[in-house]
């Protein structure tokens, strides 16, 4: 886990862009999958990046919030059974 300083002015694009170089400068240390903080930070052009760096396909992705949504709702229903 890293934790960044949110004190700027910058988005998570800019954010991710500015730390992806220090975070994987091995090309071993890139994952197959990297989880991001929302849809919007999941651009292709860090796709693109880290699975250059990696040599292989990389896949940027998001917590589905419609997914969260749906197991919260199906707890209660789940519990009865």
């Amino acid at each position: 886990m890293h934790l960044i300083d949110r004190s700027m002015d910058e988005d998570d694009t800019q954010i991710i862009e500015g730390v992806l170089p220090d975070l994987y400068d091995d090309p071993t240390d890139v994952p197959a999958v990297v989880v991001v903080a929302s849809a919007k930070s999941a651009s292709s052009l860090t796709g693109a990046y880290l699975s250059g760096l990696r040599g292989r396909g990389v896949e940027v992705v998001a917590p589905s919030v419609e997914g969260d949504v749906a197991c919260s709702n199906s707890r209660p229903t789940m519990r009865k059974r």
